[in-house]
């Protein structure tokens, strides 16, 4: 059986868009912490990421979640990252303090809330304290925050102070 030949285009400057490893460090260097979601929404195709991490660019902490490397990271990336872990926690007490700029004490741990029969990850990026909490005690003074563009549940200032 034979072939039909393959004819090779030669690219032009500004023909077409760069290719997808010249794209991701731009994409990279926006937030310290992007899901695969974002990279793959952005034309950046799994085997790039994979080469990527391979030659040191990103950091992968856990599947499907990336760090830039080098670079002022926020202070919040550990809650971002155990929000992108468990998406249904609420970050409140000594982490929510912190993160409402009401104490300068800088807890060791994120400390959160989840419900008494939900799960929570096995194996958390950082040191994780869970208390379970039922009813309205996860519904009320809570508000949605975006950190390093993660979607986070946090306690309201007025409500962390009473906690």
């Amino acid at each position: 059986m034979s072939r039909a030949p393959v004819t090779v285009r030669s690219m032009r400057h500004g023909d077409e868009a760069p290719p997808q490893a010249a794209r991701a460090p731009a994409h990279v260097g926006k937030t310290p912490l992007m899901r695969a979601r974002d990279l793959a929404e952005a034309g950046i195709a799994r085997e790039t990421r994979r080469r990527l991490v391979q030659r040191g660019e990103p950091e992968q902490p856990e599947r499907r979640l990336y760090r830039r490397v080098g670079g002022p990271m926020a202070a919040e990336a550990s809650i971002a990252e155990v929000a992108h872990r468990t998406p249904h926690a609420v970050m409140a007490f000594l982490s929510a303090l912190r993160f409402h700029g009401l104490t300068t004490h800088c807890p060791q741990e994120v400390r959160v809330c989840i419900d008494r029969r939900a799960r929570f990850c096995v194996r958390p990026p950082v040191r994780l304290r869970v208390f379970r909490v039922g009813g309205e005690g996860l519904r009320l003074g809570v508000e949605t925050h975006v950190i390093e563009g993660m979607s986070v549940k946090v306690t309201t200032a007025a409500r962390t102070i009473v906690d």
